[in-house]
């Protein structure tokens, strides 16, 4: 009977580019590196670029909103009491 070498479980495996192989890369500071082939790579975080939220909406905006809410009820007011009348001249 063969005896197999315990791996650890924890420890993640990637795909090396460069041996085609999966390995648990070993990392050294920002860089990780394979052990089969010597393959490098740095590792950092990526530039994250800072979310601009508008501290104040715009007056123009606000006024804009209400003409389009004040248009689609004007818009519904007018189809009810179109049908409203087609369904009582029916007769």
């Amino acid at each position: 009977m063969k005896r197999h070498r315990n791996h650890i479980m924890s420890v993640p495996v990637a795909f090396c580019p460069q041996c085609k192989s999966e390995v648990a890369f070993i990392t050294a500071g920002n860089s990780r590196r394979c052990p089969l082939c010597g393959f490098q790579y740095e590792t950092g975080k990526l530039p994250q670029e800072p979310v601009e939220t508008p501290a104040v909406i715009s007056l123009l905006g606000i006024l804009l909103r209400f003409f389009l809410i004040l248009v689609a009820i004007v818009a519904v007011a007018v189809g009810i009491v179109f049908i409203g009348c087609v369904t009582l001249f029916k007769w």
